[in-house]
């Protein structure tokens, strides 16, 4: 008799940490918060000075690892 029990254990392995596609000024001391005021600090862009987009991957997740199974066997001689 043979068993399969997986786990179905989707461990993160990597998250998408791109905020931006934009080139931005450093926030000296910012913080997670401060970037909703970051701006778009590359003088050749036409949108240079506006608040910073971010684009619509930021903070999901990208990569996970393969889940997990094992079998086991169980024999009863009598």
């Amino acid at each position: 008799m043979s068993q399969l029990a997986p786990t179905n254990a989707k461990a993160i392995l990597r998250v998408d940490e791109s905020y931006s596609r934009y080139v931005t000024r450093p926030i000296a001391g910012g913080e997670l918060d401060d970037l909703k005021h970051a701006k778009v600090g590359n003088t050749n862009d036409p949108i240079s000075g506006a608040i910073l987009p971010p684009q619509p991957n930021y903070g999901t997740e990208i990569s996970f690892q393969q889940p997990l199974s094992a079998h086991f066997e169980l024999r009863l001689r009598f």
